[in-house]
Parts: C-alpha cells; structure tokens; sequence
C-alpha cells in the first residue's frame, strides 16, 4: 500500500512540476532523457528488476559518452590520427596496452613517447617557432625542411638509417595479409599505420594479431627516434 500511495505521489510531482523547476523529479527526468533511457512514469508503471536496471545505466551511460568521445575527437587536429571507433568504455585503448613483456618500465616510457606524438603534442621545430620568434621551424637535424611530424617519423634524411629497420618490418607484417607496402600508400597513411593502425584496418578480419604486432614495432621505431634525435642535437649543441 505504501509502495502504491508513494508511485502515485511521485508521479503527480513528476506532472505538476515544468522542465524548468529544481525538483528533485525533474532532475531525475533529465538525466534519463539525457542518457536515452525510459520516461520516469513508464519506470513506475513497471519497475525493472535491480540487476536489468543496473545493466541499462550502465549500458546507456557508456554508449552514450563512447559517442561523445567520438564526435568530439574529429573535431581536434590533434586527435586526427587516434583511432576512436574501436574503443570500449571501461577499457584501456589498446595504444596504452603494455601486455607481456619482461621490461614493462621502458615499454611505458615508449608509450607515453608515443602518446605525445600521437596527440602532436611532442615538441618539435614547428612547435617551438609558433611560441617563440626567435626559433625556425628548420630541423635541426638536417637542416632541409620543416621539422613537424611528418618530417620526423618519415622524411628526415639523418634519422633515415634507424627508421628504416622498423619500417621494414612493418613492410613485412602488411605484406602479409594486404597487397600493398608502405611505400605504396600515401603519406597521410604510412603516419596513420606507424602512429594507430587499428584506425585505418579497421573492420578487416584477423587483424587483432597483425595490429598488436604493427603497435609494438612502431612503439619501438618512435622511441628509437626520439632518442636518436636528442642525442644528435646534444651533439651539435657540443
């Protein structure tokens, strides 16, 4: 009886009360709009049990921010080349999975020299002269050509030697199972495969394995460029 007098209670508060009030009903109606769940009067027509209505928040709250996330992501330059379509709420994507490794210290330095790439917010010649006149966006390196991300993950001549190595056997994974290698691409896409390769294989069959495997070289082949390049300057600046 109780049960009955307080469901017909709140659903005269949730009736009586415009969109524009601070009732507590309201504030309760709006975020089930928000999350696409049902209206507060169908939930007290026939109440869900604890577990289903559990499993329905959940599932609607993580749909509904993976949806977020990914609208908002091709809106920013910076998050271009972060694949978005794969990712799982509540799990790590897979550009932060260490998985089995017998130095899992340096295989997160090498990810989160990655990550800064990725997110083009590692610090490069292009970078440094948007916030400081006084510097080129000249390489340093080479001294040939704009030093942004492209020029460092593909063209600098004095990085050449240890690119090549991973790209090669990079080469050998795609070769593989597609009819294509890296040099036939474009650009846009040899940068695309090095920086999250799940993003443009997406969809393809048995590309778990090949991904993870493309994911731990090019980790690798940042890394070694990254360390190549601050020890060349250091050695310039000498």
């Amino acid at each position: 009886m109780k049960k009955i007098l307080k469901r017909k209670n709140s659903k005269k508060a949730i009736n009586r009360k415009n969109e524009e009030s601070n009732s507590w009903f309201i504030a309760i109606k709006r975020v089930l709009f928000k999350y696409d769940l049902h209206s507060p009067i169908i939930l007290l027509n026939d109440p869900p049990t604890k577990y289903s209505w559990k499993k329905s928040v959940r599932s609607a709250i993580d749909r509904y921010w993976k949806n977020i996330l990914i609208q908002k992501s091709c809106t920013y330059k910076s998050l271009k080349y972060l694949g978005t379509l794969n990712i799982s709420p509540g799990k790590c994507h897979t550009l932060l999975f260490i998985g089995n490794t017998s130095d899992p210290t340096r295989e997160a330095v090498r990810i989160s020299v990655k990550l800064k790439v990725i997110t083009d917010t590692y610090i490069l010649q292009s970078h440094r002269s948007r916030y400081n006149l006084n510097e080129t966006p000249i390489c340093k390196l080479c001294d040939i050509d704009t030093e942004d991300r492209t020029h460092f993950l593909l063209k600098c001549k004095i990085l050449q030697c240890i690119r090549e190595r991973y790209l090669n056997q990079i080469n050998e994974i795609i070769s593989d199972f597609l009819n294509f290698r890296m040099r036939d691409i474009p650009t846009d896409d040899q940068i695309q495969i090095i920086l999250d390769c799940t993003m443009l294989l997406f969809g393809i069959p048995v590309i778990t394995n090949y991904s993870k495997r493309i994911e731990d070289i090019s980790r690798q082949l940042i890394y070694a460029l990254h360390v190549a390049r601050y020890r060349t300057l250091d050695i310039k600046k000498r």
